[in-house]
């Protein structure tokens, strides 16, 4: 079987997948290879020769998306869209007709599948729940601390530094635990795109904060240990997350997590932590403030909960279940040939790319 996976990471320059691994395109890209498959990895600004694979497999919304959605060739088509919010009309017409188009789509939860199926009439015979895989050799459990001992109680954002990540909600939160809590508290930033870094760091000083460290970009084991380090994860995301991968990074070293309820989150976590609303950093403040305060009973149940992080999200799982899904796409290709091969919509869409990358490269 040879497959076509597209996604936006494949487009990237090398310094960016360097500093950007463990993506779920590029993780599934490695399991399929190791099951013996020939997989070509493309971005979305090309080049576009699906002719010659049984299988095109995009994730996300972009101009590969379109492309693929409008080829008249016998391959498969599948497509994952991150819980892609389509925010304005163009994106939300070429997200109907590409999902339309779709042999198959997969949802990272149920939670999702559900979405799909209520905002993009998603056809349910031809959705499946496949969440994203993550090593659990890399990310191993470690034993959490009861207690900080004679240092501070640590706590890891791992994410974008942007504000609809909620980076601006959390130190709300920490300001207000400063001004009637007595605990100990640091916070540990890990990020790799760091739009706000430069007003966030502002915004700290201006809140009086101490103790906040600002780590950029950490390898997959770097990362790892922080999570062995930290006594907690929070994650404050204002906006829909399809399935944020630090969350079972975290569940599978061990570490408790609070986030906010949107999207699978609190599907994903499984009672694993604190769920708040998000644009709360008053409840998000109690929520630190209780973990804390109840720390043992999260550590006494840190080992099931890795246990059942490796079961659920498990790489091996997610390859299996892809693999099942490429096979079930084989067997929809006489009925795909068959439809009208919608070359305005694949002429559309690589003028588009072209045109994009012509303006503003992208593999730098």
């Amino acid at each position: 079987m040879r497959v076509c996976l597209v996604g936006g990471i494949f487009g990237k320059g090398p310094e960016y997948q360097r500093t950007v691994t463990g993506s779920p395109e590029t993780t599934l890209l490695e399991g399929l290879r190791l099951r013996g498959l020939h997989v070509e990895p493309r971005g979305h600004y090309g080049p576009f020769d699906f002719a010659s694979f049984d299988v095109v497999h995009v994730h996300h919304l972009s101009y590969g998306a379109l492309i693929a959605a409008g080829e008249r060739g016998p391959n498969g088509f599948v497509f994952t869209p991150h819980l892609d919010r389509a925010r304005s009309l163009l994106r939300d017409i070429a997200m109907r007709y590409v999902i339309r188009r779709a042999d198959a789509v997969v949802a990272l939860s149920q939670s999702e599948l559900t979405w799909q199926r209520e905002k993009w009439t998603a056809r349910p015979e031809r959705q499946v729940v496949i969440p994203n895989g993550i090593d659990s050799s890399t990310f191993a459990f470690v034993t959490p601390d009861t207690a900080p001992g004679p240092g501070p109680w640590r706590l890891l954002y791992v994410g974008q530094l942007a504000r609809h990540k909620g980076v601006y909600d959390l130190l709300d939160a920490l300001a207000l635990l400063a001004s009637d809590f007595s605990a100990n508290v640091e916070l540990r930033l890990v990020y790799h795109v760091g739009v706000e870094e430069a007003d966030l760091r502002t915004y700290v000083e201006r809140l009086g904060l101490t103790h906040i460290h600002f780590l950029g970009a950490k390898t997959p084991v770097e990362l790892s240990r922080l999570y062995a380090r930290s006594h907690l994860l929070v994650v404050p995301s204002r906006s829909m997350e399809a399935l944020p991968s630090v969350i079972t990074e975290a569940m599978l070293v061990g570490r408790p997590v609070i986030a906010t309820d949107v999207a699978a989150i609190r599907e994903q976590l499984a009672g694993f932590g604190i769920i708040t609303r998000p644009s709360a950093p008053l409840e998000l403040a109690r929520a630190i403030r209780s973990m804390i305060t109840n720390y043992p009973l999260y550590a006494s149940r840190a080992a099931a909960a890795s246990r059942s992080a490796r079961q659920r999200f498990s790489v091996d799982r997610m390859v299996d279940s892809h693999l099942a899904l490429y096979d079930h796409v084989l067997v929809l290709r006489p009925s795909r040939r068959a439809r009208f091969p919608h070359l305005v919509a694949g002429s559309l869409g690589r003028f588009l790319a072209k045109r994009s990358e012509t303006v503003t490269p992208h593999r730098s």
